[in-house]
C-alpha cells in the first residue's frame, strides 16, 4: 500500500491521468463486462483509515490484472483529482474546511447517541482529510487546469470562476445581460414582496397541497392557482382581498429568489453557472462509453435549461427587493413548509 504522500498529486501525475484516461477507461469497461471483481477486505479497510492513505491504493494490484500496468495507478490518481476539483470548484481549501466545521457545529439532533457519535467521526475525518491536503497539491492542480478541462470542463469552469477574478468578473457580467425581465407578469416590488409574507402568514397552517409549492422552487410555474395552493387556500386568498392567481404567482417566484438568495448565491452567479451546463459538451464522461456519454450529456443539458430561463427572467430589482426582506421572509417560508 503506498505511504500517505504517495496520493498526493503532482503536475506530473495530473497530466499522466490526463493522458491514461481514454486507454485506461476503455480497458477498465472492458475488464468490467468481462465479470472482472475487485476485492476489499476488512483488513485493507483498516489499514487505509490507519495510515490516512487512499484506499483504491490497496487495490492497484487487482485494478493492474485485470486493466493492464499502471491501471492501478491510473484509477487511485483520478479519484484523488476528481475529489481535489469537487473541494476547488467550490473555493478554497480553507472555505471547504470552514463548512465542515459549520456542519459539525450544526449536527441535527436525530438518532440515538451512538449516531451522533458517528457523525461527528465522520465531519472529524473529513476536516483532518481536508487539513493534509498541501498547498502544494492545489497549486499542482491550478497548474493543470488548461489539460484537466479536456476531462473536466464543467469543474474547470467553476475553478476558474471561483479562483481567477478576471474570469469572474466576466462572466458575472455576461450573465447579467442575460435577463431580460418577463413581460407576461407584473415585476416584484419591495411592497409587493412584503404582502405576500403577510398574507402567507394569514394563511398558516397550510394544507398539505399547498406545501409543496414552498417545498419545491422549481416546480412549473404557470399552473392555475387551485393546482399550486387547493381550493381551501384559493377561497382564503378571495376573503382576504388577493386574485389567487396572482398571489400564487407571486408567492413562486418570492420563493424561487428567496431560496437562491439564502444558500448565499445571486442570480448572477447561478446564471453564470447554469450558462455553461446548458452546453451539452460541459456534460460529457470521460470515463463512460463515448455514445452513452453524448447521449447523457445532451439529457442533462436540455434539464439545465428550464432553470436557465426562469433566472433570466428575474430583475435586478426583483432580486434586491427580496434581499432586502430576505429576513422577513425565511422564517414564514420555513413555517409554510411545515
Amino acid at each position: 500500500m503506498p505511504s500517505p504522500s504517495d496520493i498526493h498529486l503532482t503536475e506530473e501525475r495530473i497530466r499522466a491521468v490526463v493522458s491514461g484516461t481514454q486507454g485506461f477507461s476503455s480497458k477498465l469497461r472492458g475488464a468490467t463486462r468481462r465479470h472482472a471483481k475487485f476485492s476489499i477486505t476488512p483488513e485493507m479497510l483498516a489499514s487505509a483509515a490507519a495510515s490516512g492513505t487512499n484506499l483504491l491504493g490497496a487495490l492497484s494490484g487487482q485494478f493492474d490484472a485485470a486493466a493492464g500496468s499502471g491501471a492501478g495507478r491510473h484509477v487511485s490518481d483520478s479519484t484523488r483529482l476528481i475529489e481535489l476539483l469537487a473541494h476547488l470548484a467550490d473555493g478554497t481549501i480553507d472555505e471547504a474546511i470552514a463548512r465542515e466545521e459549520g456542519r459539525a457545529a450544526h449536527t441535527p439532533p436525530f438518532g440515538g447517541p451512538e449516531m451522533q457519535a458517528q457523525m461527528r467521526a465522520a465531519g472529524e475525518r473529513r476536516i483532518a482529510e481536508l487539513r493534509a491536503i498541501p498547498q502544494s497539491e492545489v497549486d499542482a492542480v491550478l497548474a493543470c487546469l488548461d489539460e484537466i478541462e479536456k476531462l473536466y470542463p464543467r469543474e474547470v469552469e467553476r475553478i476558474r470562476f471561483r479562483h481567477d477574478p478576471e474570469v469572474r468578473e466576466r462572466r458575472l457580467g455576461a450573465a447579467a445581460a442575460l435577463r431580460t425581465g418577463d413581460p407576461t407578469r407584473p415585476p416584484l416590488t419591495g411592497g409587493r414582496v412584503r404582502r405576500v409574507a403577510e398574507v402567507l402568514r394569514q394563511l398558516l397552517p397550510l394544507p398539505q397541497k399547498a406545501q409543496v409549492m414552498f417545498e419545491n422552487t422549481d416546480v412549473l410555474t404557470g399552473k392555475p392557482a387551485v393546482e399550486l395552493l387547493g381550493a381551501s387556500v384559493v377561497k382564503k386568498l378571495a376573503k382576504l382581498g388577493e386574485d389567487p392567481e396572482a398571489y400564487a404567482r407571486d408567492a413562486w417566484w418570492t420563493r424561487h429568489i428567496a431560496m437562491l438568495l439564502s444558500r448565499g448565491e445571486s442570480v448572477d452567479e447561478k446564471l453564470a453557472e447554469l450558462q455553461q451546463l446548458v452546453d451539452p459538451t460541459a456534460w460529457l464522461n470521460p470515463y463512460d462509453a463515448p455514445a452513452r456519454s453524448k447521449r447523457r450529456a445532451g439529457a442533462w443539458a436540455a434539464a439545465m435549461s428550464g432553470p436557465y430561463e426562469i433566472l433570466r427572467r428575474i430583475t435586478p430589482d426583483e432580486e434586491d427587493a427580496v434581499r432586502r426582506l430576505l429576513p422577513e421572509l425565511m422564517p414564514v417560508f420555513e413555517e409554510a413548509r411545515h
